[in-house]
């Protein structure tokens, strides 16, 4: 987690904490953050750039900690994937 600091004119602090408040959030740190997120992942998505869901995520970690399944040959990777779609 990064902390960064933002010189606001008291207006616009005030204009913030309302949009805040007016989302459901208690926290000005908290919604600031929340749409820093959305706004990177939407301008990822328009670049093209590849954001994994949470299993792909999951997939990703198994493979770096070594969790993963291997096999004999291309036949047995085919059978095993034939199979788990029953």
């Amino acid at each position: 987690m990064s902390i960064i600091t933002i010189n606001l004119s008291p207006r616009t602090r005030a204009f913030a904490e309302w949009l805040a408040a007016e989302e459901g959030y208690t926290d000005l740190g908290e919604f600031i953050s929340e749409f820093l997120r959305r706004h990177a992942e939407e301008k990822a998505k328009s670049a093209g750039a590849f954001i994994p869901n949470e299993e792909t995520q999951q997939a990703m970690r198994d493979a770096r900690e070594g969790k993963t399944e291997s096999f004999e040959s291309i036949e047995a990777l085919m059978k095993s994937l034939n199979d788990s779609e029953d």
